[in-house]
């Protein structure tokens, strides 16, 4: 998580090449060239005019797009920190149905299939 609000323009840790490394780490990224293109994409983004600088993880994986040869680390990062599900409540309620499943299924085994065993 703390790799995908490295990515986000809208915290206050974008950027932050140590945040960004364990990511990295995560995803086989070459750390040395990271790092050169976090430096670069920050000066690209000072050089942005204030209303086309990008406010999100999308409108920045967006804003490298045109560039992603130039930052081949970077965009994959942020193209990564994108398809990444926040959460695991899809997992958690496939777990609940199934529990409400075995649950029934026990309560409706009744003593005599339990004493034919």
């Amino acid at each position: 998580m703390v790799g995908i609000e490295a990515c986000n323009p809208s915290h206050e840790n974008f950027l932050v090449f140590e945040k960004l490394v364990k990511m990295a780490n995560l995803y086989d990224v070459d750390i040395e060239d990271l790092k050169h293109e976090v430096h670069q994409a920050k000066r690209l983004l000072d050089r942005t005019e204030e209303k086309k600088k990008p406010r999100t993880l999308l409108s920045f994986t967006s804003f490298l797009l045109p560039f992603k040869e130039a930052f081949p680390c970077l965009f994959s990062l942020c193209s990564t920190s994108i398809c990444l599900p926040v959460s695991s409540a899809s997992c958690e309620r496939s777990f609940s149905a199934l529990r409400q499943i075995k649950t029934y299924v026990r309560n409706s085994i009744g003593q005599s299939k339990l004493s034919s065993v």
